[in-house]
């Protein structure tokens, strides 16, 4: 019986000194698969290409909300209500844009990747029309 204890209290002790040990290997790699990670040639695309998405977007939401308050100027009274709704929604979803745009041309891993030709920022402000 004492012989299966210690087995078991060994086997106990094996398991969690691998997963401590496991552990700290993957905390000590990281950094460098980080690194790894961001430079792989379908993250630089991707990250290329979002970038392009989310200007496109961003300025066809800004034509958008100036169609939509159009809209709502035209409106019939009954109307009003949900032609305001669609413009809200627009101008939520294009601040919405225009902040995830920002946040990831701050971003060293992401940044990097954005093409010359595109605005460092989007402003949020265009979004209310």
């Amino acid at each position: 019986m004492k012989t299966t204890l210690l087995y078991a209290a060994g086997a106990a002790a094996l398991i969690i000194g691998g997963s401590y040990y496991f552990t700290a290997i993957s905390v000590a790699t990281a950094p460098s698969r980080v690194v790894a990670d961001s430079v792989r040639t379908d993250n630089i695309i991707g990250n290329y290409e979002a970038f392009f998405d989310m200007k496109a977007g961003y300025d066809s939401r800004v034509a958008e909300i100036a169609d939509l308050k159009k809209q709502l100027a035209e409106a019939a009274p009954a109307d009003r209500r949900y032609a305001q709704t669609d413009l809200n929604g627009a101008r939520q979803t294009c601040r919405s844009l225009a902040q995830r745009y920002n946040a990831d041309s701050q971003k060293l891993n992401r940044g990097s990747f954005k093409a010359k030709n595109l605005p460092e920022t989007l402003d949020a402000n265009a979004c209310e029309g």
